[in-house]
């Protein structure tokens, strides 16, 4: 299986020792230059919504539209952000951000990752590194440490992450490792039973549900490759999205569930596109030579993601209009 550094790192497990913490304001460090614009394609408009010292990854915009959730690593730089890493070796905070409005709320200290929100969008999972394991817990904004609980108490295997929450809030989906040399698998846990157990599904990474709940998008290699799949638990049918001899990785849903945007390697960098549920209807959504990454679809319609542009990871808001 061929991926890039950055899908790599998204399914590779980073040790470190957690701490939570309540909510904490962090000022935002300024750069001397304004990094380049990532390039939208067509009726595509790009706006920068950070511009700091931090580099930013994993975002996951809240259902209500008014928040994003994301990993920050202070001056990881691009190296960081392609290793995943912030500079001192351990992985990157949680951070959340009100859109709109200026500064941002960290949420945790490193050893917490992958952030994922609760349909409510007050509640959020994540991967708590604990020693040599990674554990997946659930926190609330604002509640701080004592709102802290571990959806399981042992991993499924040695190392959970990735986490993605139904829209009824009853199951998670995310990945689980045995070894960091290994490819993950994704499994699957009910919240709602009295015991925690995992069911294992099949390899993948980047599980993401769609909005019906009934299915969900992930990425698996492919001949070498990275590709999109879509999986319905009712019908058990699993649809092949993306082809061809390029990388296809990190699926986020539309508003509606009727498309998805995803980061492809089809043009050499790293651009968005999106995809039809049926895998029909390509559009181009950024290009040029930054890489783009991280796509999160927001209630509005406009796709957040992290580019590199400038040397730097911060996030942009694609307005795509008339697609």
């Amino acid at each position: 299986m061929s991926l890039t550094p950055f899908s790599i790192c998204r399914i590779a497990p980073l040790l470190a020792l957690p701490f939570l913490t309540g909510c904490t304001q962090m000022q935002l460090g300024k750069r001397e230059e304004m990094p380049k614009v990532p390039s939208g394609v067509g009726q595509v408009s790009i706006e920068s919504v950070t511009n700091d010292a931090e580099a930013e990854y994993g975002l996951r915009v809240a259902p209500n539209g008014q928040h994003l959730i994301f990993n920050q690593g202070s001056g990881a730089g691009r190296s960081g952000f392609l290793a995943g890493r912030s500079r001192n070796g351990g992985p990157a905070a949680i951070v959340l951000m009100e859109l709109g409005k200026p500064g941002k709320t960290m949420l945790s200290q490193q050893g917490a990752r992958d952030p994922a929100w609760f349909s409510d969008s007050r509640g959020f999972a994540f991967s708590m590194e604990q020693g040599s394991q990674s554990l997946l817990a659930r926190s609330t904004v604002g509640e701080g440490i004592a709102a802290i609980q571990f959806i399981s108490p042992t991993p499924c295997t040695a190392y959970d992450q990735s986490p993605s929450v139904s829209p009824s809030g009853a199951k998670v989906l995310f990945v689980t490792i045995t070894k960091p040399s290994e490819a993950g698998t994704i499994a699957l846990m009910d919240l709602k039973a009295s015991e925690s157990k995992c069911k294992m599904l099949f390899g993948g990474s980047t599980p993401q549900w769609a909005p019906s709940g009934s299915r969900f998008a992930f990425a698996r290699g492919v001949n070498g490759r990275s590709q999109i799949f879509t999986f319905d638990e009712s019908k058990n049918q699993l649809t092949q999205i993306t082809f061809g001899d390029f990388n296809n990785f990190d699926p986020a849903w539309s508003p509606d569930g009727r498309r998805l945007v995803f980061v492809t390697t089809r043009n050499g960098n790293e651009d968005l596109y999106t995809i039809g549920e049926d895998g029909g209807s390509l559009v181009q959504i950024t290009q040029g030579p930054t890489n783009d990454r991280s796509p999160t679809w927001s209630s509005t319609g406009d796709i957040y993601f992290v580019s590199d542009a400038g040397g730097q990871a911060d996030i942009w808001r694609a307005q795509v209009r008339s697609r």
